[in-house]
């Protein structure tokens, strides 16, 4: 056994270093439901996806339970899930099964088990395989009993297994086989190559006799090697919409208020969306194409990420600015910035808290001589940005150097930041492409909260 951080860690390796496939003959149960497996699952899932994202294709081990529920990581959308046949060509009543319900690759979670999509595939033999092991010292006294002289405990030796951690590497040795024929193909066409070529089984329960397509038990059937050429047809990634950037007056309870968000504007040009993720400072704070969380009082970047049915995925940013109750600030410290001319602001803080400033440096796209919403945000450009307090007793001044994000955003903090009176200027701003006009006038400039 291993930890799932061993595993997450070899998933990472693989994946950075050139593996087009990597096979999980191993899989965790998690029809019981146990809270302590939630980390380990996902530490696990966050590096399946990222390999995913980078085009390696997951083979995954369905369960040895002989009962219905996939094991993870073969219950994720992304990942082909192998069940287990035998030598008569039926489903091995060992191999673990789809939950009824389920239906295939429509984005939702039928079943209600929390996984989406999560189906069986297909089935690869996995009963009285042959395979390399390591002679035990039970064997190696029972040879010697039985005149077979020689043998010691833990000489390697050959023995026959079963289980879909056997069937699955002849499914990964298949998708290397159609990525051989057909490089560069998606998940998405290596897992049709391998549901079309499927044969239907009868199936040890009396179900799947023969079925055409996909049932519960064996999936779309017995593997089949066919290796076929594909027409090169390239997925298109999604196109994610985030909404429009807002602010939302915090009406209940001070310091936070309920925020949608609405991802609904996002499309596929060629397929469909199979999940909306939404992350905030890197952390994913909900999924679902329409949310309602709380968020506290002040500025908000929210990243949406959206993922189709090829795996292909795109991100898109919103801004929410929660003002502060009734015009107030909040009892637990803030700061109101009016704006001034050539980029100076002056702040008043509260109260003595953690001082968080974002300033938004945008470009004149329109070529009006002004600067507005309108106008495209200017990533890479350096920033120095000076603030100065002044309590009337003593002065404090910080210098700031960095670089603007892909929203052309710009933050600074000041931990435990004493209350008085702030002044924040931009006294520096260069780019490898644009040059800074200090005159240009700033149409409905932001007022700042926090």
């Amino acid at each position: 056994w291993a930890y799932g951080s061993d595993a997450a860690s070899a998933v990472y390796y693989a994946a950075d270093n050139g593996a087009n496939v990597i096979n999980i003959s191993w899989g965790i149960d998690v029809s019981s439901g146990d809270p302590s497996l939630m980390n380990e699952i996902q530490v696990l899932t966050e590096a399946i996806d990222y390999a995913v994202a980078k085009g390696v294709i997951i083979v995954a081990a369905a369960g040895n339970s002989g009962t219905a529920g996939l094991h993870f990581p073969a219950c994720m959308a992304n990942t082909i899930a192998v069940g287990a046949s035998n030598w008569l060509d039926r489903r091995s009543e060992f191999s673990s099964f789809a939950a009824p319900g389920e239906i295939p690759d429509n984005g939702i979670d039928d079943d209600g088990n929390g996984w989406v999509d999560d189906v069986l595939d297909v089935l690869a033999p996995g009963e009285l395989i042959w395979s390399t092991a390591v002679l035990s010292a039970y064997d190696a006294l029972l040879y010697d009993f039985l005149g077979m002289l020689g043998w010691q405990p833990a000489d390697d030796t050959y023995g026959v297994a079963d289980g879909t951690s056997f069937a699955t590497p002849l499914v990964s040795g298949y998708v290397g086989l159609i990525l051989s024929q057909n490089p560069g193909a998606t998940l998405g066409q290596v897992r049709e190559v391998i549901r079309s070529n499927a044969v239907d089984v009868l199936d040890p329960n009396g179900v799947g006799d023969f079925l055409n397509g996909y049932d519960v038990y064996s999936g779309f059937g017995r593997m089949r090697m066919v290796v076929s050429t594909l027409t090169p047809d390239p997925n298109q990634a999604p196109n994610a919409d985030a909404g429009e950037d807002e602010i939302v007056p915090d009406k209940g309870k001070p310091g936070e208020e309920n925020v949608t968000l609405d991802g609904s504007g996002s499309s596929d040009p060629d397929g469909h969306i199979i999940s909306y993720e939404w992350r905030e400072n890197d952390q994913q704070i909900a999924t679902g194409e329409t949310v309602t969380l709380k968020l506290p009082v002040g500025f908000h970047t929210i990243t949406l990420r959206v993922t189709d049915n090829q795996y292909a995925s795109s991100e898109d940013q919103v801004t929410i600015e929660v003002t502060p109750k009734n015009g107030d600030l909040p009892d637990e410290g803030g700061s109101s910035i009016p704006p001034t001319a050539m980029g100076v602001y002056e702040m008043i803080w509260s109260a003595k808290n953690n001082l968080d400033l974002m300033v938004n440096i945008r470009r004149d796209s329109n070529g009006n001589d002004a600067l507005d919403d309108n106008d495209a945000p200017v990533s890479e450009a350096i920033v120095t940005l000076l603030l100065t307090h002044d309590d009337g007793i003593v002065q404090n001044s910080w210098t700031f150097d960095g670089q603007t994000d892909s929203s052309g955003n710009f933050r600074v903090k000041v931990p435990r930041a004493p209350a008085g009176h702030y002044q924040a200027e931009i006294t520096q701003l260069t780019h490898d492409i644009h040059t800074w006009e200090q005159g240009l006038e700033v149409n409905n400039p932001d007022t700042f909260t926090n």
